[in-house]
C-alpha cells in the first residue's frame, strides 16, 4: 500500500482505496505471513499448552512421510476449578455453584435450527411458493413447437 501511495504522490494523482483493492491488499498481507510467525505469536498471547520441544530435534526424529498428530491440550483438573478460577479472575461472573462441566455443557441441548424429519422436508419441497418476489418464479418454459 505504501508503494502505491508513493507512486501516486510522485505522479501527483490522488490516491483512493476502494473496497476491492483494500480486500486484495489484506489478502496479500496475510499471504506474506508465514505459518511459523503465526504459531510463534500464540505463546506471547498466553496460549501455551506445554513446553515446546526443540524443533531441530523433532525434525530429525520424524521421517518426512510421517503424519503429524495434533497436539491436544493437557487434561484439566477433574473439576476444572482452575478454568473457573481463571474466568473469575478475568471478571466473568460465574456463580460458585456452577461446575466446569455445567459451564462447558450449558448450551449442549440448545437447538440451532429446526429438526426436520423426511416427511417435513418432502412437505416443504412440494409446497408451492407464495412469494412473488423471486426472479426464478417465471412461467414454466413451454415445450418447443416443431412445425
Amino acid at each position: 500500500m505504501l508503494q502505491r501511495v508513493l507512486l501516486c504522490l510522485e505522479s501527483q494523482i490522488k490516491y483512493n482505496v476502494d473496497l476491492m483493492s483494500a480486500v486484495s491488499m489484506l489478502a496479500d498481507a496475510w499471504k506474506a505471513v508465514s505459518a511459523g510467525t503465526i504459531s510463534n505469536r500464540f505463546p506471547h498471547a498466553g496460549f501455551t499448552l506445554r513446553s515446546e520441544p526443540d524443533t531441530a530435534d523433532t525434525a530429525a526424529e520424524k521421517p518426512d512421510n510421517a503424519t503429524e498428530e495434533p497436539d491436544l491440550p493437557p487434561s484439566t483438573s477433574s473439576s476444572g476449578a482452575d478454568v473457573i478460577d481463571d474466568l473469575h479472575g478475568c471478571g466473568v461472573p460465574i456463580p460458585d455453584t456452577v461446575t466446569f462441566q455445567d459451564f462447558a455443557n450449558v448450551d449442549s441441548a440448545v437447538s440451532s435450527c429446526a429438526e426436520l424429519n423426511d416427511d417435513d422436508i418432502i412437505e416443504q419441497v412440494l409446497q408451492p411458493s407464495n412469494s412473488g418476489s423471486d426472479s426464478d418464479d417465471d412461467d414454466a418454459p413451454c415445450a418447443p413447437d416443431f412445425r
